[in-house]
């Protein structure tokens, strides 16, 4: 048993994240070094119930929040959902890394018609926005892109900068 931080427990140096399924089920997990460790994430692997890029995490509490807004922020990871979602942006979900599919964009449709994509502002995240607005149309999804400041995620941008900061970002989403 570790110490639960509601979404999460820490085990052994590392804060163990399970991902559920939109039904309730922990279908992962997700652990990453609290200190110098290495490697710095380990994520469960692809098994007969769960595949990386078919599930979002987060989407089995940010779904009525979504719902009701008509609206989605898609983040890269775990920790960056977290802390939206501490921060109150609860109709926030993780991609689980930069490769977003055309699975989670028919998942996301589902629960609400505008997404908004807020990948790291780093090279891979640019990239990933990319590729991911065209998956999102051929959903049916209005995709608006959200556009931190170099050097940025989501979590260290409402750590630094606050809620209503954010949700300006959002607010000006392109």
């Amino acid at each position: 048993p570790g110490q639960s931080g509601g979404y999460y427990d820490v085990y052994r140096g590392r804060l163990i994240v399970p991902t559920y399924a939109t039904t309730g089920e922990v279908i992962a997990f997700g652990g990453r070094a609290l200190g110098a460790e290495e490697p710095k994430y380990l994520n469960t692997s692809t098994t007969p119930v769960y595949t990386k890029g078919r599930f979002l995490f987060g989407l089995n509490v940010a779904r009525r929040a979504a719902g009701k807004a008509d609206a989605v922020v898609v983040v890269e990871g775990y920790l960056d959902c977290i802390a939206l979602h501490q921060a109150g942006i609860t109709n926030a979900v993780a991609a689980l890394g930069t490769a977003f599919t055309p699975d989670q964009a028919r998942e996301l449709r589902k629960v609400a018609a505008i997404v908004f994509v807020c990948f790291d502002a780093d090279g891979a995240g640019q990239a990933a926005t990319a590729k991911s607005i065209e998956i999102l149309r051929e959903a049916g999804c209005s995709a608006r892109v959200v556009t931190l400041p170099a050097g940025d995620d989501p979590d260290s941008y409402v750590r630094a900068h606050g809620v209503e900061r954010f949700r300006a970002l959002l607010a000006e989403a392109t």
